[in-house]
């Protein structure tokens, strides 16, 4: 991810497509709640030890993603359009709405993708979707969110 996303030139061709495609995946491997759209892309075993580590942390074992844009494309505007939130969520008026702003300065390149992520994490904290309680139960927070910021820090 780090290396094709630091390859990305804002001046390529599809270079917003191609961003958010890429932070999509992220957004998708880390949703324990399976409510983000899931993203289609390519994995492979991986050998490398930190990658390794990183896939086990965000769900995937001993594989890794493959960062390439699928051969059929990526609809950045149906996957705007989409639901990303868990259904629980519809519950928790002020939290939703706090989850709808965070999502919408992510599109609009106001904070990014990380800073999304951390505050859907807050407000799945609060609103607790099983499958979200489940993955993240004994999980050190800290920690976790240490190590994604580590490997990710460089395309921040």
């Amino acid at each position: 991810m780090l290396k094709n996303l630091r390859m990305l030139s804002k001046y390529e061709e599809n270079f917003k497509t191609k961003k958010f495609y890429f932070e999509a995946i992220f957004l998708d491997l880390t949703d324990r709640t399976e409510a983000h759209p899931q993203i289609r892309f390519t994995r492979t075993e991986t050998k490398e030890k930190l990658m390794k580590k990183i896939g086990q942390e965000i769900g995937l074992g001993e594989q890794q993603v493959v960062w390439e844009l699928p051969l059929d494309g990526f609809d950045l505007d149906s996957y705007f359009s989409s639901n990303w939130f868990h259904s629980i969520i519809d519950s928790y008026q002020k939290e939703k709405e706090e989850l709808e702003t965070s999502k919408n300065s992510y599109i609009d390149e106001k904070i990014n993708f990380f800073d999304y992520f951390k505050k859907r994490l807050e407000i799945y904290d609060i609103c607790q979707p099983s499958n979200h309680v489940k993955y993240f139960e004994g999980t050190v927070r800290k920690k976790y969110l240490d190590v994604l910021r580590k490997v990710i820090n460089p395309i921040l």
